[in-house]
């Protein structure tokens, strides 16, 4: 007997819905048809909660149970044409007529599936004929190679209909099925025996088989523990055989959400099971051991779909099954046919090794994946397989026709691709890992394996037509997944097919809002991608493009890692397109990513066949990267080799097509160009390398040293760029580059490296991917006679012309002693003629070059000089002299000046004319540090200080007068001096000082402030030149201040630098008022005695200084930028001079008192609701020591951003400061702000002057106004801060689009603000994009020009205030000074059309937080402190901000006075 039962909801509370057995299914038909209203929910007994509407709620048990059939779906045995209307299975079934069934596609295309009735079974049940033909092909493929491997796919043909049926019975366009909750809860239940209230727990469980649900899932937005999936399985922990759960052998038939969850629950199989058509996801699974197997997953639309109006904002890209956030799966023999996203998101699996916990099941295997976007997927962001942090692995899998790629991986792990079979995709495999980041100088080991697979290009017969359909809403929202691999690629289209691209080791690169193929950070150090026993098959030119079995990737200008395969296999493929490398791109050729060369990421690319099965032969290939040479377009030609390189020894050009005729990568005579790779291929040859040059020095961003020549010793010359800028500063790049390279050399041969600018103190050598059998010699220029410490694996390496018969390091005159054959990796050798540092490289060996903590003595000598002066053994008299053992003196040279190539270098180089006619030089050191990695701080602050000491001497005569006191030395004279430093390229020639005078009177000084005219003094030599330098570059002489004649007053800033020829004062001032002569004088220098100040004179005196009274505002200590509500915070501010800006360290000078109040500021155009809250320990704390004033205990109450007011005042009304804070954002407790790191996908220009904020110091006003014209009024979900930047003025800031209400939150939110161009007072909105959608601006009433309205004049909004102390009326005076922190203009533009000039650093105006002055509180100062606050202040120097005035109207109480 059939039976239909009509219900709202059901609710299982304990008991059991049965509906067949296990063992003893129905065979009548039941249809349970839910009818209820999708906005009335069902409640829980005893005030328990709400489990949501149209739902089964299961806290019981349910049992369906249909008619088993044998098979829930199988394959097509052979190709069932467009036309026919029978098909042919590839097993058996026990189908009926009448059975609905459908076909699933295998083309692009996923609504080529087919719903067809059976009308007839024949041939034993695998001939099944169909109501009507087939509207599409639906093929089978099989294909067999000679290597034994087999590629086979078919279409699939899954059964829908059950006798056992769950429909939901009231369709309706919000997409509200009906679901089945099955989860847990607690109650209390009266107890009437014991007159009691027992706490109940409830548990359901659900035994489901052979059951067809039609019209599941709601497509709503709700947490893990409420998600709307057809079944919702919710912590029922782990899985237990008397109350199992399972779902079995099941039909999903048209839903609105995912089929099957598995949430905070263990072990569940999910088996044999058909969904078909629905939204986002068919199965997400996580928790333990989670059994997913042999499921038919077909027609999986994008969420995008279900809420077409909000689609430009979704960002959502779930697998049709999903299990990236399961801790571990058992997942199967399932296929995934039709998803216009992804067919699988996983955790993948762990790698071979690893051991994992007991308990811990997680497995993939003979998983399946036809027509989606991407078949395997795993993201960066995804957790992955937590019980492997380092490897991950995928197996088994095989894809067909998933048009973009076959396998997306983007993990920070190593990756292993074993068994799996990829055809007829875009790309076919495409790989990032990521490693240590390349600035921490780290070596990561970075791997990815592809290994016994099959990667197939064009596999299918007769489908040049078969492509993606780009009108669809998934792929018109979805352009930055198009892979932009293929260098064959035209533009605007993806192109030729690739099998496998180059890899990628390098960062996030911030998918899905950036190109899935993009890079985003620096490359990784290390990377290989080893592809082994792997088969490629058609890649041929087809259907006018060109399929490559490896690509270089066409997007990624940086760096790519080097490819190795071997025991591969090769069938119906071209010669011609196994390999291809596109030619580099001219469009990051700017200022912003890669300057004004090709970066080297298509230029330095490598593939090497070990074994010959892939080209022939054992064979290397590697790019063309002379391409372009001479074409100033892409910056290269031999004007940019550098200029060091062009001069031989004795500073001369030399012609360098001589010795260097050729241009690109070191080639031997097996090599030849092809042209159909636009690579070089050198047969049996395979021991080229890529060579990474890692400068290690801190400034290794922000110094360029490239272009960087590799000139080989077969006369060839590569330059080689490095990667481009990847940063982003508030809309423009930061102007970072890494100075990392990546070179091709050939093991065996010499390669000479000329660097543009200065060598690095410490600069690092690898080669990749190789072993001690790989060797080559490397020569490195440097600017200036060094001593070089070559450290092998940490470990220290002799040069070899180290004498023997030292202990210590002496170096001999000898030649060059580091050959091939050296049998030490490390064997070093400096070539003090050419400046070149030779070393010996292998493959096992790390090579640090680190310049030795060196100083280097130049002492001129004249031509009267006599002759026994240069024979006699002067080491001991220079020991003495210096103040040094003799064994710190390494080398004594005397030279004539003519013979010396390297003086006439620097002469050639500089307006310095030679003096000397000879030249003594000295090389002091300490003897080098055994490791590298040991602490070797106490050798190196040794050397720094007798550095300075011997300069100090010179400079102050004292070396000179003992010189001429030494019996040997006075045999001739000093006529000059110089002194190359440790760790420093360039000689300083000294100059003695002979007197010290003020070349810039002080003056505009008032009390305890920076005057305004800086003192400058300059030291004269005894011919009156001015000296540029005094002292080392780490310890420069030192001019002090002092008053003179009155002990009572103190300067600050007393204490300046002297260097680059004048003092360094900065915020020099006098600490009272009235008239004082200072005295300024040179601080005693290391070395010196203090008598020698003093013998000299080395003093001056000022003229008569009038200090006037202080004008002074008030600074924020540290910003607060964001903060939850009702999180308790501070605010300090700083009492601070109003022209320069400094802090005033003691603002006790008289007898007031300081006092403030504070207060929300409440004139923003748009405010939030909430108030300024505070407790009865809220209070203001007055620090007169350090000069600051701190608010305690503060808290506000709603989200939103607000302003701080602080009204501060003294006792006798001498001094009123209104003083306004940053912009805070205030946050709900549950949210984090992201910061923005990189191009954000929202902003906003408004036209308007952003520099009129600026100078009236109501940036951070508009700041506050913007976030909540935004947030509060357009209701649009910012999930990160908002930032300004000029032009004219824009705003950058993302939103969170993760959640459905969101999106159309946006729409809306956003349509609104398009339609309201004045919305914020003095500007014009002129252009808005919202999550990469850009709108159409609505024609504004107002221009900008001519708008009357002002951010300052708004209504005034709540204030509450609290006041500490005692404070009289307040006047605030407005005040124009801006912040050119955080707000500053940077160069050269990072969003595309929106900046197009170059900005400089702003200057700060002249006014701040102005207080106004009472003419009649001035006299009697004198300190009184009141309610010291301890600690220290975290002071920023860089952020200013005006107070604005509530209404915009300022009344003053006084007269200002200027007293300057």
């Amino acid at each position: 007997m059939n039976n239909t039962l009509y219900v709202d909801s059901i609710l299982i509370n304990g008991g059991q819905l049965i509906v067949g057995w296990p063992n003893n299914p129905l065979r009548s038909k039941v249809d349970i048809i839910i009818t209820g209203s999708s906005s009335v929910n069902v409640l829980l007994p005893n005030n328990a909660g709400s489990i949501g509407q149209k739902v089964i709620g299961v806290l019981g048990g349910l049992d369906l149970h249909g008619m088993h059939r044998n098979v829930s779906w199988t394959r097509l045995a052979t190709t069932a044409s467009a036309g026919q209307n029978s098909i042919t299975l590839s097993e058996p079934v026990d189908w009926l007529v009448g059975d609905e069934i459908i076909l699933t596609t295998t083309d692009t295309r996923i609504d080529h599936v087919e719903r067809h009735n059976i009308t007839g079974i024949s041939g034993g049940g695998t001939i099944i004929t169909l109501t009507g033909a087939l509207a599409y092909t639906h093929i089978v493929l099989h294909n067999v190679f000679p290597n034994g491997e087999i590629y086979h796919v078919a279409g699939a043909v899954g059964l829908l209909t059950r006798n056992v049926r769950v429909i939901n019975g009231n369709p309706s366009l919000d997409k509200i099925g009906f679901r089945i909750l099955v989860t847990d809860y607690a109650t209390d239940v009266w107890n009437p025996v014991g007159s009691e209230y027992l706490t109940t727990y409830y548990k359901g469980y659900a035994r489901i088989s052979d059951t067809q649900f039609i019209g599941f899932g709601q497509y709503i937005d709700a947490p893990k523990e409420d998600r709307r999936e057809g079944f919702h399985l919710f912590n029922l922990g782990s899985w237990n055989a008397s109350r199992p759960t399972y779902i079995n052998s099941c039909s999903f038939d048209t839903g609105y959400y995912p089929a099957i969850g598995i949430w905070s629950t263990d072990g569940v199989p999910i088996t044999n099971n058909v969904v078909y058509n629905t939204f986002e996801s068919a199965i997400v699974v996580t928790g333990l051991n989670n059994i997913i197997q042999k499921n038919l997953v077909s027609t999986v639309y994008w969420s995008g779909q279900a809420q077409p109006d909000f689609a430009a904002f979704n960002t959502n890209n779930d697998g049709a099954i999903m299990s990236t956030a399961a801790d571990s799966v058992v997942m199967r023999d399932n296929l995934v046919s039709g998803a216009q996203r992804l067919a699988y998101r996983i955790q993948g699996n762990s790698c071979p090794g690893t051991v994992l916990p007991s308990g811990i099941n997680n497995d993939y295997d003979n998983n399946e994946a036809h027509s989606a976007m991407s078949g395997i997927n795993l993201w960066f962001l995804d957790s992955g397989f937590q019980y492997d942090t380092r490897c991950v692995l995928f197996k088994g899998f095989k894809t067909y026709k998933t048009w973009y790629y076959g396998l997306y991986i983007n993990t920070p792990h190593n990756i292993i691709i074993d068994s799996c079979k990829i055809a007829d995709s875009i790309v076919g495999i495409f790989t990032l890992a990521s490693g240590h980041a390349a600035v921490s100088h780290e070596f990561s080991n970075n791997s990815i394996i592809i290994r016994n697979s099959m990667v197939l290009g064009a596999i299918t017969p007769n489908d040049c037509d078969d492509i993606p359909d780009t009108t669809t809403l998934s792929e018109k929202f979805g352009s930055t997944a198009v892979p932009r691999v293929s260098g064959t690629q035209s533009s605007g289209s993806s192109s030729g097919r690739t099998g496998i691209s180059f890899p990628y080791f390098t960062g996030f690169n911030m998918i899905p809002m950036h190109p899935w193929s993009s890079i985003g950070n620096y490359p990784n150090i290390d990377g290989l991608m080893r592809i082994t026993n792997v088969t490629f098959a058609f890649f041929n030119d087809i259907c006018l493009r060109r399929d490559i079995a490896i690509q270089v990737s066409q997007n990624n200008d940086d760096g790519q890692h080097p490819v190795v395969t071997d025991h591969t296999s090769v069938y119906n493929t071209s010669s011609g397109n196994l390999v291809f490398n596109g030619r580099p791109n001219l469009g990051a050729v700017n200022p912003s990513d890669c300057v004004d060369m090709d970066c080297d990421g298509l230029k330095k690319s490598l593939l090497i066949d070990i074994d010959g099965t892939f080209f022939g032969q054992p064979s290397t290939a590697f790019s063309q990267a002379e391409y372009n040479w001479g074409d100033q377009a892409h910056g290269v030609g031999d004007y940019r080799i550098p200029t060091v390189a062009l001069a031989s020894a004795n500073g001369t050009l030399i012609n360098i097509n001589i010795s260097y005729p050729y241009r690109g990568i070191s080639r031997g005579p097996t090599c030849t160009y092809q042209p159909s790779y636009q690579m070089y291929l050198c047969r049996n040859t395979t021991d080229y390398r890529m060579l990474v040059i890692e400068s290690v020095d801190p400034d290794t961003e922000t110094r360029r040293l490239s272009p960087v020549a590799i000139m080989s010793d077969n006369g060839y010359i590569d330059l080689i760029n490095g990667p481009q800028d990847h940063g982003w500063c508030n809309g423009y790049t930061c102007q970072k580059r890494i100075s990392t390279f990546m070179a091709i050399v050939e093991g065996g041969h010499q390669y000479d490296i000329y660097l543009t600018s200065t060598t690095p103190n410490h600069i690092r050598f690898r080669l990749l991917n190789a072993d001690s059998s790989i060797k080559t010699i490397l020569a490195l220029y440097y600017n200036s006679l060094q001593q070089v410490d070559v450290y092998a694996n940490d470990v220290y390496i002799s040069p070899t012309n180290k004498a023997q018969n030292f202990t210590n390091l002496i170096l001999l005159d000898q030649s060059n002693g580091v050959t091939l054959s050296s049998t030490t990796p490390g064997t070093n050798f400096f070539n003090r003629t050419t400046q070149m540092a030779f070393f010996l490289i292998d493959g096992d060996t790390l090579i640090d070059l680190k310049i030795a903590d060196l100083i280097v003595l130049t002492f001129g000598l004249p031509a009267t000089t006599p002759q026994p002066f240069f024979s006699t053994n002067i080491v001991a008299n220079l020991a003495a002299l210096l103040g040094v053992t003799v064994d710190k003196i390494r080398r004594v040279d005397v030279v004539s000046a003519n013979g010396r190539t390297r003086i006439q270098r620097r002469s050639a180089s500089s307006s310095r004319s030679l003096l000397a006619t000879y030249y003594l030089e000295v090389q002091i050191r300490e003897e080098p540090p055994s490791t590298l990695s040991g602490n070797n701080l106490a050798l190196s602050v040794a050397t720094y200080n007798l550095n300075a000491e011997i300069i100090n001497r010179y400079q102050s005569g004292n070396l000179t007068e003992q010189w001429q006191n030494d019996p040997v030395l006075n045999a001739t004279s000093i006529i000059e001096f110089g002194v190359q430093e440790p760790q420093n390229q360039t000689t300083a020639y000294l100059s003695m000082i002979n007197q010290l005078v003020i070349e810039r009177q002080p003056g505009i000084c008032r009390e305890r402030s920076p005057c305004e005219t800086q003192p400058v003094l300059i030291a004269r030599d005894s011919a009156g030149h001015i000296i540029t330098k005094l002292g080392s570059n780490d310890q420069p002489w030192q001019i002090t201040a002092t008053i003179i004649g009155s002990p009572g007053v103190g300067v600050v800033g007393g204490i300046a630098n002297y260097s680059s020829g004048q003092s360094q004062f900065t915020t020099f001032g006098i600490n009272a008022t009235g008239t004082y002569q200072v005295q300024f004088s040179i601080i005693t220098p290391r070395g010196i005695d203090s008598s020698f100040v003093t013998n000299i004179n080395l003093t001056s005196d000022s003229s008569s200084i009038t200090v006037a009274l202080p004008r002074i505002t008030a600074k924020q200590d540290v910003d607060i930028d964001v903060i939850s509500k009702n999180e308790i915070f501070n605010l300090t501010t700083a009492i601070v001079d109003q022209k320069s800006q400094v802090k005033l360290d003691n603002i006790a000078w008289n007898t007031f008192t300081w006092s403030a109040a504070v207060s929300l500021y409440g004139s923003l155009q748009h405010q939030s609701n909430g108030i300024l809250i505070q407790n009865l320990s809220s209070t203001v704390i007055i620090n007169p020591q350090s000069g600051t004033i701190t608010a305690t205990n503060l808290a506000i109450s709603e989200v939103g951003a607000y302003i701080i007011k602080l009204d501060i005042t003294t006792s006798n009304n001498q001094y009123s400061i209104p003083f306004t804070s940053n912009c805070i954002i205030v946050k709900e407790n549950s949210t984090t702000l992201n910061a923005i790191t990189s191009s954000p996908s929202s902003n906003i220009t408004y036209q308007g002057d952003y520099d009129k904020f600026v100078t009236a110091g109501t940036l951070e006003t508009l700041h506050c106004t913007i976030y909540n014209y935004l947030t509060v009024v357009k209701k649009l979900p910012l999930n990160t801060n908002i930032i300004l930047a000029k032009g004219s003025v824009n705003v950058f800031y993302e939103m969170d689009n993760s959640a459905s209400a969101n999106r159309s939150q946006i729409s809306s939110g956003c349509s609104e603000l398009a339609s309201d161009p004045n919305g914020i007072s003095d500007l014009v909105l002129s252009n808005l994009t919202c999550a990469g959608t850009q709108y159409t601006v609505k024609s504004s009433s107002i221009s900008s020009s001519s708008s009357s309205s002002s951010i300052t004049a708004s209504n005034a909004g709540l204030i509450a205030g609290v006041v500490v102390g005692v404070c009289a009326a307040l006047a605030l005076l407005a005040a124009a000074t801006y912040s050119a922190y955080k707000y500053k203009k940077l160069p050269s533009s990072k969003v595309a059309g929106q900046f197009n000039e170059l900005y400089e650093p702003l200057e700060q105006p002249q006014l701040g937080n102005a207080a106004t002055t009472n003419p009649s509180s001035i006299a009697n100062s004198s300190s009184q402190q009141t309610r010291p606050l301890s600690g220290q202040s975290h002071f920023n120097d860089q952020r200013v901000h005006t107070p604005v005035q509530d209404g915009g109207i300022v009344t003053p109480k006084c007269e200002l006075i200027d007293f300057a």
